[in-house]
């Protein structure tokens, strides 16, 4: 009975060493799968950025030297280049499409043969447009910030009253100035119409 039991716990054993080996391999894979490895992580500069805006992308963690960064958020993948090697930083450019729209996208590393998910983030914001403000140039006029936006009445009116103004007769002053050259050229009128008739008495008959 007791050679019976051995003989049945010999092949038991043998059955577990094998599976031990078939799983150990599997088991060690996953691990390095999920953080065995170096931790490869994307970063945006600017990490906020407008629709159609150029933007560079900085990843971290890959041991080759190229690669790829894709999102819902860019125009197309930015291509990785950079040395070989774990540590070293990847550099890449690209545009942020035109068509997202504002909030957090994530960023997808590709390299050393498999996708990152969820390696980084960028946001998109859109620039809010500033409305046009009216002013007065240095002439005094009233100017507009678009030339489609129309001009109020009082605005418009500005400019033909300073026309107006400069189109007027001579003021006070300049009266006066002429009043005073008038009576001076009268006064030497008379002077030498005196003098002469003094003169024609003066002569012999």
């Amino acid at each position: 009975m007791r050679s019976a039991l051995l003989a049945l716990r010999a092949p038991l054993a043998v059955a577990g060493t094998a599976a031990a080996l078939v799983l150990a391999p599997t088991a060690g894979a996953a691990h390095a799968e999920d953080g065995g490895g170096p931790v490869v992580r994307a970063f945006a500069v600017p990490a906020t950025a407008a629709p159609g805006a150029g933007l560079e992308v900085e990843v971290t963690g890959c041991a080759s030297g190229h690669g790829e960064v894709r999102s819902p958020a860019f125009f197309s993948a930015a291509e990785l280049a950079g040395r070989d090697g774990a540590g070293r930083s990847l550099h890449g450019a690209t545009t942020a499409a035109s068509h997202a729209r504002a909030g957090g996208y994530p960023l997808h590393v590709v390299c050393d043969g498999r996708t990152h998910r969820d390696a980084g983030t960028v946001q998109v914001a859109h620039q809010e447009p500033v409305s046009p403000q009216r002013g007065t140039g240095s002439d005094g006029a009233v100017t507009a910030a678009s030339a489609d936006e129309p001009l109020s009445l009082s605005a418009a009116q500005a400019p033909m009253d300073l026309v107006a103004a400069d189109q007027q007769g001579p003021g006070t002053p300049h009266t006066v100035i002429g009043l005073v050259l008038a009576g001076v050229a009268a006064v030497a009128v008379a002077l030498r119409t005196s003098r002469r008739r003094r003169e024609a008495r003066s002569r012999p008959e």
